[in-house]
């Protein structure tokens, strides 16, 4: 199990809601009523984010789509940690200037 190779299409903001409430189970049905959208165009979404997702079912494309979240969780904190001295400092109580 593992995404498409090559780059990833980056995905709509309304893809991404798609996607946080594939993750949580939903059907397409759900999905329409809780984004107020009729359910085809909810099932229209859930089938483009599969494609840019390499899943070939739900379950695995909502899996595939939290793992990414948490892939990029992880790089946003290395990033914090790579910083150093007054600049960390400043990073972790907030620079108030």
């Amino acid at each position: 199990m593992g995404l498409k190779r090559g780059p990833i299409r980056p995905f709509t903001d309304k893809e991404q809601q798609v996607l946080a409430l594939l993750a949580r189970g939903m059907i397409d049905k759900d999905i329409g009523v809780e984004l107020g959208i009729a359910y085809r165009s909810a099932h229209h979404r859930v089938e483009r984010a599969f494609d840019k997702l390499g899943g070939r079912t739900r379950f695995e494309s909502g899996m595939l789509y939290e793992q990414m979240l948490c892939a990029e969780r992880q790089r946003a904190v290395e990033r914090r940690c790579v910083v150093s001295g007054p600049e960390l400092v400043d990073a972790l109580i907030g620079d108030s200037t």
